[in-house]
């Protein structure tokens, strides 16, 4: 398999993960996230997929557009965290403020080098 081939499949991943979180979350607020463990699970899931699949991309596509993916990279860490309401805190942020922009860029990244 040839690089472009391999990160051209994880960032489909990517974008696959976005869709699943937006649907999960499509209708959900913080008092429901927040006590429902398997929404939790569900939606933390689709974020490790992310985080490990950002780690395959070629860094030469990354580099080229403006966009924080070493957040994407360390969220693996995030997620392994102790302190559960953090972990929660942070991935209902993610989700809220940022999941719209890592999609255009992925977006954009797949209409532009593919």
């Amino acid at each position: 398999m040839k690089k472009g081939d391999k990160s051209l499949n994880r960032f489909r991943e990517i974008l696959q993960a976005i869709a699943k979180i937006n649907e999960y979350m499509r209708l959900t607020n913080w008092d429901d996230f927040k006590t429902s463990s398997m929404l939790k699970d569900a939606v933390l899931f689709q974020f490790a997929v992310i985080s490990d699949a950002i780690l395959e991309v070629d860094n030469s596509y990354l580099e080229k557009y403006d966009y924080p993916w070493y957040l994407l990279k360390t969220f693996r860490i995030l997620l392994r965290q102790d302190n559960f309401e953090i972990r929660h805190i942070a991935v209902w942020h993610t989700i809220k403020e940022n999941i719209v922009d890592l999609e255009k860029s992925v977006k954009l990244i797949l209409n532009n080098e593919f």
